[in-house]
């Protein structure tokens, strides 16, 4: 129970608080979008980040080519056959404790970054390569925190 009312709080109280709007709360049907399997999406390299965010400062995704996909990543991201690789906004709680799951409609795709921590932190803008069938309108971007 404790768990959720984290949650919840850090849910609502972090729409403000993030810059650019990279927080949003997802509709409540996200919980019947498919679920994107890990191998098909991998977290920037930190050590890449400022070039990948300054790409997605006024849109929330856009497709990149093979070529940029190695730019930004410090491992191999495949994308299965019938998939491109797409440059996403995120957000997160702490790096070190945490992990990302990732989820796709039709036409949105649902990111959630959950981690163990104290507090509430301010969520950090980040980003992660997708590979994905069709290119969704909607991403929405949401991170807990469990103590």
């Amino acid at each position: 129970m404790s768990i959720k009312v984290i949650y919840l709080l850090l849910t609502y109280s972090l729409a403000g608080a993030a810059s650019e709007s990279w927080v949003s709360h997802p509709p409540t049907w996200v919980r019947y979008a498919t679920n994107v399997p890990r191998a098909n999406f991998q977290e920037v390299d930190a050590a890449r980040l400022d070039g990948a965010l300054s790409l997605l400062e006024s849109k929330e995704i856009t497709l990149v080519s093979e070529i940029e996909r190695g730019t930004f990543l410090s491992g191999v991201l495949s994308c299965p056959a019938g998939t491109q690789s797409y440059l996403v906004r995120a957000v997160r709680g702490f790096r070190g404790t945490g992990s990302f799951s990732v989820q796709q409609s039709e036409d949105a795709l649902f990111i959630h970054h959950g981690s163990l921590g104290r507090s509430s932190p301010t969520p950090e803008k980040t980003a992660l390569v997708v590979c994905l069938k069709s290119v969704p309108h909607t991403v929405y971007g949401e991170m807990s925190v469990a103590e």
